[in-house]
């Protein structure tokens, strides 16, 4: 995905992701999530019960933020850039993200503006000259691939929400309550849209 903008701002809650049918049985994959004035990307996935990567390979560079994936918690891992998610991002013109989906597992980088390599821009990418991944869940035992099936790809911007409400009275402490601020302040959501270049799938 590459874009110049994503959604920013006290109250906003966007997200890329994909999803299977039945949730949370086909499992969910977050590629782009956070809230209010986050400056980092959190990649999680929600599946059901036996997929836990608490005893799996760790080759990633991010923090871990949970690795039990059952349900609306998840397992996230948030990304060590502190440009790599909303006004952050947007300042620095944008970025891509990129998410393999394989047997072997699922990983997720992000690159922002004027670092993106040629061969992530192309036709024909090859993640194995990308480096480490800022994500990475690698199936095994511990959590089989037949957790995650059929995925449609989602853009979404929720105000508010279960998150976005939960910890808005410390990200944004000088704007009262997550709902009444989002109903009485429209002009502060100027900077609450996406503006994306393209979507490429390859499979």
């Amino acid at each position: 995905l590459y874009l110049s903008h994503m959604p920013t701002g006290c109250g906003t809650w966007p997200a890329w992701w994909t999803y299977g049918p039945s949730w949370p049985n086909n499992g969910e994959i977050d590629i782009i999530e956070g809230v209010n004035v986050n400056t980092q990307d959190q990649s999680t996935l929600h599946t059901n019960s036996g997929c836990d990567f608490s005893s799996a390979p760790k080759n990633y560079s991010g923090t871990t933020v949970g690795t039990n994936c059952l349900g609306n918690d998840g397992c996230g891992i948030k990304d060590k850039s502190g440009t790599s998610f909303g006004a952050a991002f947007n300042n620095k013109g944008g970025g891509l993200f990129a998410m393999e989906w394989t047997s072997f597992g699922i990983s997720i980088w992000s690159w922002n503006e004027g670092n993106i390599p040629d061969n992530v821009m192309s036709d024909n990418p090859q993640s194995r000259s990308w480096g480490i991944a800022d994500a990475q869940w690698q199936f095994g035992s511990w959590c089989p691939s037949s957790h995650f099936n059929q995925h449609k790809v989602t853009f979404d911007l929720t105000f508010c929400g279960d998150w976005c409400g939960a910890v808005f009275s410390s990200d944004c402490p000088s704007d009262g309550n997550c709902n009444d601020y989002v109903k009485n302040n429209p002009k502060a959501f100027s900077e609450a849209y996406w503006n994306i270049h393209w979507m490429k799938v390859f499979q």
